[in-house]
C-alpha cells in the first residue's frame, strides 16, 4: 500500500487530472473493464477525486454524486466511465439490480464508492481519509494490476505531484486518518 498526502482539495483535483493522463496513455480497460474502488468516510473526498478525473478524461457531462442516482454514465473519447454509488446499496444483490453487465466490456472504467458494501474488491483501491482541507490517498491493488499502480505512483513523484510513502499492509493507516 502505498499513502499519499492530499494538502488541500486542489490537490486532490491535481491527483485526479494526472490519474486520467496517466490511465489514458495505457488503457488499462482496453480488453475489459477496469475498475477503481474509491472507499473512505462521508465527505472524505472519493466524489471529488472522480470529478477531477471524469473531467480529465474529456467527459463533457460534468460528474455529480451518484448517491441518490446509484450511478451515472459518463461518456469520453474512445471510454465509458460508469461512477457508482454503493453507499445506500444493501449487498452484492443489489449490485446485480444495477443491470451493469453491458458496462463490463472493454472500454469502461468503473469508478465505485463504497464498494465493500458491494461486495467488490477492485483492480485499483484507493482508501481517502482525514479531516478538512488535509487529507491522505491509501493506494493498492489487486496482484493484476499493482505493477501499473506501481509505475502511476512512480510517475507522480517524477511529476512533482506527491512523494508517496509506501506501507505495508500491517501499517494500514486508521480511516481517521490517525487523529
Amino acid at each position: 500500500m502505498s499513502l499519499i498526502t492530499l494538502e488541500s482539495p486542489q490537490a486532490t483535483e491535481r491527483i485526479g487530472a494526472h490519474l486520467a493522463g496517466f490511465l489514458r496513455a495505457h488503457s488499462p480497460w482496453s480488453e475489459r473493464h477496469f475498475e477503481i474502488g474509491l472507499q473512505g468516510h462521508l465527505g472524505a473526498g472519493k466524489t471529488a477525486l472522480a470529478r477531477a478525473l471524469i473531467a480529465a478524461l474529456g467527459s463533457e457531462i460534468p460528474a455529480t454524486s451518484p448517491t441518490y442516482t446509484l450511478s451515472n454514465v459518463h461518456p469520453a473519447p474512445g471510454l465509458t466511465v460508469c461512477h457508482v454509488d454503493c453507499y445506500r446499496l444493501g449487498g452484492p444483490e443489489d449490485w446485480d439490480a444495477l443491470g451493469l453487465d453491458d458496462a463490463a466490456g472493454a472500454g469502461h472504467l468503473w469508478l465505485v464508492e463504497w464498494p465493500e458494501r458491494c461486495g467488490l474488491a477492485g483492480d485499483w483501491r484507493f482508501e481517502l481519509s482525514g479531516m478538512g482541507e488535509r487529507r491522505e490517498l491509501a493506494a493498492s491493488a489487486g496482484e493484476e494490476w499493482s505493477g501499473l499502480l506501481v509505475l502511476w505512483l512512480e510517475a507522480l513523484g517524477r511529476d512533482g505531484l506527491a512523494d508517496p510513502v509506501h506501507r505495508s499492509s500491517e501499517e494500514r493507516v486508521p480511516s481517521d486518518g490517525g487523529r
